[in-house]
């Protein structure tokens, strides 16, 4: 009973040790992997060499039938999803559409593997919503704005960027892109 439980150990402790390769692989080959074994290497810093720190961020416009025009958080508009998803929602369903589309390898082992991947990377390219997820946005602001029937919403994607080399610290706002999503 003992000789099988120092086996069964060692063989743990080989496996973690064994997995350590594929995972360095890996890593070089798709960034840092998650959930991995080991810890990330936390290289770098927020601030660049100018000394400005970049956050993404998104204000969302609504335009209503009349003419009316209201601003509704991220976090309002996604309040139903947890927290620590929005942010990846706002991004990856609502990001302004690619300027140049890259090309996505359908026929590949990779694409075979990573389905998912593959149609992420292709609904990022697209320029509308799926009829699916602009219905959903339709009803949620019809659920924020009751006495109010919503034309479209507007995406307005930016940059705050601080300067934290001069005194005192500088913030500005850079836009980087818009989507626009009308409900016809």
């Amino acid at each position: 009973m003992m000789l099988k439980g120092k086996s069964t150990i060692r063989l743990l402790f080989a496996a973690v040790i064994l997995w350590q390769i594929p995972q360095y692989i890996i890593t070089a080959r798709f960034r840092e992997p998650y959930p991995a074994l080991s810890m990330p290497d936390f290289s770098g810093t927020l601030a660049d060499r100018n000394g400005n720190i970049r956050l993404r961020n998104v204000k969302c416009k609504v335009l209503f039938q009349g003419g009316g025009l209201a601003w509704v958080s991220p976090h309002t508009l996604l309040s139903q999803a947890p927290d620590s998803h929005r942010a990846l929602i706002m991004t990856h369903m609502f990001s302004p559409p690619a300027a140049t589309p890259d090309q996505v390898p359908l026929r590949t082992l990779k694409a075979q593997l990573f389905p998912g991947w593959i149609l992420s990377r292709i609904r990022g390219q697209e320029k509308g919503l799926d009829p699916q997820t602009k219905e959903w946005l339709k009803r949620r602001l019809q659920v924020l704005y009751p006495s109010a029937t919503p034309q479209a919403i507007t995406f307005v994607w930016y940059e705050d960027v601080f300067n934290v080399s001069q005194v005192p610290p500088v913030a500005t706002q850079v836009p980087i892109g818009i989507r626009e999503v009308g409900f016809e």
